[in-house]
């Protein structure tokens, strides 16, 4: 399984996944040298927990270009978009660029 490195887990799962890891140390040594394990190494863990069916939808506002791999700098313009959506979190804000999103 696999998906963002941007996620958030409940305290049940979190402690499955310590005990998990605590008794199988051969998923580490998969690990090891896999590319991106950030996007994979802890949605394998939760779907294969008692936990994977209670999974939600991501909650990160992000805005990507057309074709691109990494998501914009959000401004001014993408901030009632995203407080007028489902999402919890605003993905990728620098102050630098736009610090309008110190008046909300």
């Amino acid at each position: 399984y696999f998906g963002s490195q941007w996620w958030a887990l409940t305290g049940e799962t979190v402690e499955w996944i310590i005990n998990y890891l605590g008794q199988h140390e051969d998923y580490y040594i998969f690990y090891k040298n896999t590319v991106c394990p950030d996007e994979s190494f802890f949605h394998t863990l939760v779907m294969l927990s008692p936990f994977g069916d209670k999974t939600t939808d991501n909650l990160l506002y992000q805005h990507f270009q057309k074709g691109a791999n990494s998501p914009d700098v959000l401004t001014a313009d993408d901030l009632q978009r995203a407080k007028e959506s489902k999402y919890l979190v605003m993905r990728k804000v620098d102050m630098n660029v736009d610090d309008s999103f110190l008046q909300i």
